[in-house]
């Protein structure tokens, strides 16, 4: 409702960096079909990014086997899905607002647009701390004003001056503090 409200007439664009096979983006993707039935939503561009080329094959695949959809909710299942042979299909229109690339948070091109959200859980924490600091600089820099960046449950952003704890994990991006 927030980014509604702020950002009503232009598309909105959400990073899952770490997004290993996908499911984030597609679950991200259900969110935006349920959240998009009873508003008006501008279109919604989810970019999923991950160094492991077989995972983005595999999300961009969009088949799963049972087990891995076992704790999808039974609506989403049968609105989200189609079942082919004991697998489970990511419906087009859930997969047509998604969209993968290969790339490192390491890398400092490895983003290429300004997000309204970014959501990178569990994969700070394998970074030593100057790769770390350079990632949450990065994506800082590509994070639009008073937008959210949410981490993992064991990940924590030191630097305060560039977001604002907001609960859960979630941080809000601040402006940068004029040092001069």
């Amino acid at each position: 409702p927030e980014l509604l409200a702020k950002r009503p007439d232009r598309p909105w664009n959400v990073l899952c960096a770490g997004c290993s096979t996908g499911e984030e983006c597609y679950g991200l993707s259900m969110l935006v079909e349920d959240f998009a039935r009873t508003r008006s939503l501008p279109p919604v561009r989810i970019t999923g990014l991950d160094v492991s080329k077989p995972s983005i094959e595999e999300a961009r695949a969009a088949v799963y086997p049972a087990a891995r959809v076992d704790k999808v909710p039974a609506r989403w299942l049968r609105s989200y899905f189609s079942e082919r042979d004991g697998s489970f299909a990511v419906a087009d229109h859930v997969r047509s607002r998604v969209s993968f690339a290969q790339g490192n948070l390491a890398d400092p091109n490895a983003l290429r647009r300004t997000y309204d959200l970014v959501l990178c859980r569990n994969v700070i924490i394998y970074f030593n701390d100057e790769v770390r600091d350079r990632a949450i600089g990065m994506l800082y820099d590509h994070l639009a004003p008073s937008c959210y960046h949410v981490l993992g449950h064991a990940e924590i952003v030191r630097e305060r001056t560039l977001f604002a704890y907001r609960g859960n994990s979630i941080y809000q991006k601040q402006p940068k503090a004029n040092l001069s």
